[in-house]
């Protein structure tokens, strides 16, 4: 979580350390005798009960059909169908989270076409950038063209490309922000469409302390104005108050005679 959590990480880096989690995870199938092992190892240094059956109870003779359950004959034969278990759901819940990879599944989750899009800013790889545009619907030949020139343009002046923040980087120059239109239009895209749903369960909590009981009646336009202003508190607060005052105030001359501002 720590690797994946980083200011610098990238989708497409995450995504990989997802597959190592995944063959890593399928691996402990066959490991269960060495963790039992280790457990009960532990149990003993910390002065725990060895693990024990629990005492059979027979089904009531109205429900009993005469057939003979399976009753496990050890500890470690109870534990070892709920060791696999566990294993089994915790791959198959990463292969449903997060889609394709080694081992599981051909869909392509949202995550894989953010990944795309970021390779082929990154990168410019020809499968990504066609993937991209046509997901996207955007012109690919431009696209391409925008891409290749963001490579050879941050290659000759030397700035690196590790990460979407550094596309952000190079991207606020005016020259170049104007000269690869197809660049600031896909970065756009995916900046602005989260990775996971911590971004929108985050909205969703604002939003529940925004419209109470007593603003029932505020306008989509002003609750969607309140919502940016409360999740980028720390952005609103550093904005100089009396430079937005005086440009509010100095648009109109009946603002200059009511406000005063010069």
């Amino acid at each position: 979580m720590k690797s994946v959590q980083g200011s610098q990480q990238t989708l497409a880096a995450n995504l990989q350390l997802v597959d190592v989690l995944h063959s890593a995870v399928s691996g402990q199938r066959s490991r269960f005798d060495s963790f039992y092992a280790s457990t009960v190892g532990k149990a003993e240094e910390l002065g725990v009960s060895p693990p024990s059956l629990k005492r059979v109870i027979r089904p009531p003779r109205r429900l009993d059909d005469g057939s003979e359950p399976y009753r496990p004959q050890t500890p470690e034969d109870h534990y070892r169908p709920l060791y696999l278990l566990a294993v089994d759901r915790l791959c198959a819940a990463l292969g449903e989270r997060y889609g394709s990879g080694e081992g599981r599944g051909a869909a392509v989750t949202d995550e894989r076409r953010v990944s795309q899009a970021e390779s082929a800013l990154l990168t410019a790889n020809a499968d990504d950038l066609s993937a991209t545009a046509a997901f996207y619907q955007l012109d690919e030949g431009r696209l391409a063209l925008h891409c290749q020139m963001l490579q050879d343009v941050c290659q000759d002046e030397g700035i690196p490309l590790g990460s979407l923040a550094d596309v952000v980087s190079a991207l606020r120059r005016p020259h170049l922000a104007q000269l690869l239109p197809e660049c600031v239009g896909l970065l756009r895209l995916v900046l602005t469409a989260p990775a996971t749903t911590c971004t929108a369960e985050r909205s969703f909590s604002q939003l529940r302390r925004l419209k109470n009981w007593l603003r029932s009646n505020m306008s989509q336009a002003r609750l969607n104005h309140a919502a940016v202003c409360a999740v980028y508190a720390e952005q609103l607060h550093a904005l100089d108050r009396q430079a937005l005052m005086r440009e509010f105030a100095t648009r109109t001359p009946q603002r200059v005679n009511v406000f005063g501002w010069g």
